[in-house]
């Protein structure tokens, strides 16, 4: 069973309005993101929330079985990824890590991940677009106990350190892997306008 953590808890400091929230395809960054997932081979979705939760979950209409909420987001991103593993359930062999500021990532994006790791046993897959690594990335479940020990200063970048000889790169055509929405201008240099209210 591959699983899917999608972190949405953080601040949204540059965006100046929380990014989840954000306009996109008829929808929001995560009901966005929410809707591809559904298009994959992806079965458990957690949602971890932090800043903003409440607003965030009323706004989705987020199933309640699927939401994390960060009582302390302030800790950083790493604290998100730690809830959002535990709360998957038993028999995830593999996790995607999706932030929220990367909402245009395609279905067969992820399901191309999900087949590489299935046929590779590699502890963790990313995508890459024109020689750059991008997110969502998936993570082997035996990679947990390690994410958990991670120092808090470097996340889960010092797990990728680790395991660099390990990792599977997967060439894709899809350029939103390696381009993070996090500012006004990167949303509207991906939508073409402002986001409403700019």
């Amino acid at each position: 069973m591959i699983g899917a953590i999608v972190l949405a808890g953080g601040k949204s400091e540059r965006m100046g309005r929380p990014k989840p929230l954000l306009p996109c395809r008829g929808s929001t960054f995560l009901g966005t993101i929410l809707h591809t997932l559904a298009l994959t081979r992806v079965s458990a979705v957690r949602v971890v929330l932090g800043h903003y939760a409440k607003e965030i979950r009323t706004a989705v209409g987020l199933p309640r079985g699927i939401v994390v909420v960060n009582p302390k987001p302030d800790r950083g991103m790493l604290s998100s990824l730690r809830l959002g593993i535990a709360a998957l359930p038993a028999g995830v062999s593999a996790f995607v890590v999706w932030p929220v500021d990367h909402p245009l990532v395609e279905a067969a994006t992820l399901d191309r991940l999900i087949e590489a790791f299935e046929t590779s046993g590699a502890p963790l897959t990313v995508p890459l677009h024109s020689g750059r690594r991008g997110h969502p990335a998936l993570f082997s479940m035996a990679l947990a106990p390690e994410i958990d020990a991670a120092p808090a200063a470097e996340g889960a970048r010092a797990v990728v350190r680790a395991h660099a000889r390990d990792v599977i790169e997967v060439a894709v055509d899809d350029r939103w892997v390696a381009a993070g929405i996090d500012t006004p201008e990167a949303y509207a240099a991906a939508f073409g306008r402002p986001a409403v209210g700019e």
